[in-house]
């Protein structure tokens, strides 16, 4: 990734959420650290929000976290290439604790329970947890 800084504009958000899906997965820098202490060499890009009318800029950062291939013969899908079913290979994940799921229409953002609960510690806002089915 580039050394530039990416800026997004906002208009009149007091508060911002600590996990931001779309457009871009973004992380404010609290949730950051947490992610870092769970799993080294996630991808980063600062992110700036800028809102003009209130003259305040909060630092977000991009998130780029590994793209695994690690989904199992088990899952089902929908006929429009959605997933109906995700059913998740562990044999096929090694050591990743933060990482993304390779194959998939869906932005999946995959941590494992330590990470999940450093991250729940901080009381974050935006972030839903859901629990996966593994094969081993």
């Amino acid at each position: 990734m580039k050394d530039e800084i990416l800026q997004f504009y906002t208009h009149g958000s007091d508060e911002y959420l600590d996990y931001i899906e779309r457009p871009y997965p973004l992380v404010s820098e609290r949730l950051k650290e947490a992610l870092e202490r769970c799993q080294k060499g996630i991808l980063y890009k600062l992110a700036i929000l800028t809102d003009l009318q209130q003259s305040k800029q909060t630092v977000y950062w991009f998130l780029a976290p590994e793209t695994v291939s690690c989904l199992s013969s088990e899952t089902e899908w929908h006929k429009n290439g959605a997933i109906k079913k995700l059913v998740l290979d562990s044999s096929k994940i090694g050591s990743y604790k933060v990482f993304q799921i390779a194959g998939t229409i869906e932005p999946y953002l995959v941590v494992d329970v330590d990470t999940a609960e450093s991250a729940l510690s901080l009381n974050p806002q935006g972030i839903q947890l859901t629990r996966l089915e593994f094969i081993r």
